[in-house]
């Protein structure tokens, strides 16, 4: 064999592996439930966007396993974390309200105090006029 044809053979089956990569991927991510974005097929498989759209047969694939996705959810995961950060910062926040309320209070509570005791010191200095 020459090298070139060597070399043809070599590029033939690096390839086969990429298609056979790309399409295990794609599969792992339907399986998984995740949402089928050429974006994060070129980040878990480190292809370019070109390859997924110009190789047929990885094209084919993805459309068929986009069309099995139709109709159902996704939830990113940044989101609902964010989310879920959200709510707990809201819970921490309603009882540091709480705890300032009743503390308010309190201090509503001993300023009246203060104040009642503070109306007898003058009565008592009036009278002792």
């Amino acid at each position: 064999m020459s090298k070139y044809s060597k070399m043809v053979e070599k590029n033939k089956q690096e390839s086969k592996e990429r298609v056979a990569r790309a399409i295990r991927v794609i599969r792992e991510m339907s399986e998984n439930g995740e949402q089928l974005v050429v974006c994060d097929l070129v980040k878990k498989t480190g292809y370019s966007r070109t390859f997924f759209y110009k190789n047929q047969e990885v094209r084919d694939f993805l459309e068929e396993a986009r069309k099995q996705q139709d109709g159902m959810v996704f939830y990113h995961k940044k989101k609902m974390v964010l989310d879920h950060a959200i709510l707990r910062q809201n819970e921490i926040l309603k009882i540091q309200i709480a705890k300032m309320k009743k503390e308010n209070e309190d201090l509503k509570k001993e300023n009246e105090r203060l104040k009642k005791a503070l109306n007898r010191k003058d009565v008592n200095f009036i009278k002792g006029l």
